[in-house]
């Protein structure tokens, strides 16, 4: 078996029917199998996986763990590499498996790499333009010598060119160790001897980092893409952003707010920055970008709040 590709689920819901359809109908003579992991499904998610012809494993509710539930599905497979997917992340077509596969593979020295996202075409702006700019910035070059280009791909490695870089600089540290397994491929040799950790988020930016400090290498594959991206309401951002800079904070000691005068910085300057894409749009109506300036502004303000407040390690309750 050349790949298991490991799904956690919980009410997957219309996408995850989607990203099952989109799984059984993969072009590729790589052989692969599907392991579904749910954790207490109340609608048809199940039943869904069964159809597709997946491997599915119930958990109860209270056993699932960011870090452990993927490590226990990766267990269930054979397959000498493990992908990780979210029941929300939708391969954009059916190379998405021929993609990963064969890059890895043409990479022996690679221990995990991460594929590209993209919004769905109902996204709201904002987050159209960051998942945009956030993974073009891995295609740019190091100065210090972390990454490597290979074909389309990029391979980054801590050494001791860039050692020194990354213990004192925290932002370089975060970029460097970037993972996802909303779409990611590890090898499973790798994975039996540097498991994911039992944490309560951002298992796969921790796993990263452990494994670049342990001399293992990591890449980008931007040929294997998902759709991935959420439209939450603004009422539930101030936890997610809350436990998302938290989690960054403890594994890279990076914040983008050390002080208020920073998060009032930030607020400002990325709301100017989200505006001058939002008015460029020209697909949108006039009074539609202003919506969405006035958007960008209220995101900002909640995101960077949960920023300084993470960095201080006190949530916001409001």
């Amino acid at each position: 078996m050349d790949l298991s590709i490991v799904i956690p689920v919980k009410n997957g819901g219309d996408r995850f029917r989607q990203v099952c359809k989109v799984l059984q109908n993969q072009q590729t003579d790589y052989t692969y199998e599907v392991i579904v992991v749910d954790s207490g499904s109340s609608d048809d998610s199940v039943a869904v996986a069964k159809d597709a012809g997946f491997s599915v494993t119930e958990i109860p509710p209270q056993e699932f763990g960011h870090g452990k539930t993927r490590a226990f599905g990766a267990s269930l497979g054979t397959g000498r590499y493990i992908s990780f997917i979210t029941q929300d992340a939708l391969p954009t077509d059916e190379y998405w498996v021929e993609h990963f596969v064969e890059a890895m593979d043409s990479m022996p020295e690679v221990a995990g790499a991460f594929g590209k996202h993209v919004p769905y075409p109902e996204c709201n702006l904002v987050d159209q333009q960051m998942l945009e700019l956030h993974f073009y910035n891995f295609l740019r070059e190091d100065p210090y010598g972390g990454v490597e280009v290979f074909g389309e791909n990029r391979i980054f490695s801590l050494h001791e060119g860039n050692r020194k870089v990354y213990e004192e600089d925290a932002g370089y540290r975060q970029w460097l160790g970037f993972f996802s397994d909303n779409s990611s491929i590890i090898r499973r040799s790798v994975f039996e001897q540097l498991p994911y950790a039992d944490v309560d988020f951002a298992e796969d930016q921790e796993w990263a980092a452990r494994a670049l400090e342990a001399g293992y290498k990591k890449a980008y594959i931007p040929g294997a893409v998902v759709y991935h991206s959420h439209d939450y309401p603004l009422r539930d951002y101030p936890k997610r952003y809350f436990d998302d800079f938290a989690s960054v904070y403890k594994i890279f000691g990076d914040t983008p707010c050390p002080t208020r005068g920073a998060m009032i910085h930030k607020i400002l300057g990325d709301t100017k920055f989200n505006c001058g894409y939002i008015l460029r749009r020209k697909d949108k109506s006039f009074f539609a970008r202003i919506g969405w300036c006035l958007y960008a502004f209220r995101r900002n303000g909640i995101r960077y709040r949960a920023a300084y407040r993470a960095a201080h390690q006190k949530e916001d309750k409001a």
